[in-house]
């Protein structure tokens, strides 16, 4: 079964896309001294301007441009005036792709840039999990996550390797909670929870997310009784200490928010 995609072509589009307003290009593409003395050192115009588009790209959104991509107007014509270039030089320069993949090199060994490895995987969901448990939504998650790597001067990797960081970050902040939640439970109990929440060895879904999607659907369905019949656990067996968080755990699955 293909996994369902939590981010959206049009998020992925807008979180790749390079600074259009003034206000951001100013903030993404001003050169620093360091950067203009790397232009500097190309011959030609066109040369100049190519090596500023492609370390602005690098910087923000976070990527490699793509052949024959055409940054925006706003861009071209803020880095042009830094490096002593014309708008149109761009044109000359994608001629070369050699000179181009050479000066991406150059920016990203000169500038700290590095490309993104999947022995970082495992990093990042733990950086992320924090955040995870503070908030389980994917979208807002994943612009987390982009940010770092900004910051990291990682280059931001295919959308699928996003979303399966994000995902793993999620799974493992459930299951901080789910711990927190369970751990004096009886261990009957603790299987009974587990085999409600956990996803089947034939699909994605849950009989927890099942119940869900009837409650949607339906409207009237309760998870209470569902709890209930599922852990069959006294009230006294709960200590008073995780009222507060079992509260926030029902908040989480319910379809009633």
């Amino acid at each position: 079964m293909a996994r369902r995609q939590i981010l959206t072509a049009s998020l992925w589009s807008q979180l790749m896309a390079p600074p259009s307003e003034d206000r951001e290009v100013a903030m993404h593409c001003t050169l620093t001294p360091d950067e203009i003395e790397a232009v500097a050192g190309k011959r030609t115009a066109a040369a100049r301007l190519g090596y500023a588009v492609s370390l602005a790209y690098l910087r923000y959104p976070g990527r490699v441009r793509d052949v024959g991509e055409q940054p925006n107007n706003a861009m071209l014509a803020f880095l042009a005036d830094q490096v002593d270039a014309s708008a149109s030089d761009l044109a000359v320069y994608d001629r070369r792709p050699q000179t181009r993949r050479e000066h991406i090199a150059q920016i990203m060994a000169r500038f700290g840039y590095q490309a993104f490895t999947r022995s970082l995987v495992r990093e990042l969901v733990h950086w992320l999990t924090p955040s995870a448990g503070e908030d389980l939504r994917a979208e807002p998650l994943a612009i987390s996550l982009i940010e770092e790597l900004r910051r990291r001067r990682i280059l931001i990797p295919a959308r699928r390797t996003v979303e399966l960081i994000v995902r793993h970050a999620i799974r493992r902040a459930e299951n901080v909670r789910i711990s927190a939640l369970t751990r004096d439970l009886h261990p009957d109990h603790y299987v009974a929870l587990r085999a409600l929440i956990a996803p089947p060895e034939s699909g994605e879904v849950s009989t927890l997310s099942w119940l869900k999607a009837a409650a949607q659907i339906y409207g009237r369905l309760r998870l209470s009784p569902i709890w209930a019949a599922a852990l069959s656990t006294e009230a006294d067996n709960w200590h008073v200490t995780y009222t507060g968080q079992f509260r926030m755990f029902s908040t989480a699955v319910s379809p009633y928010r």
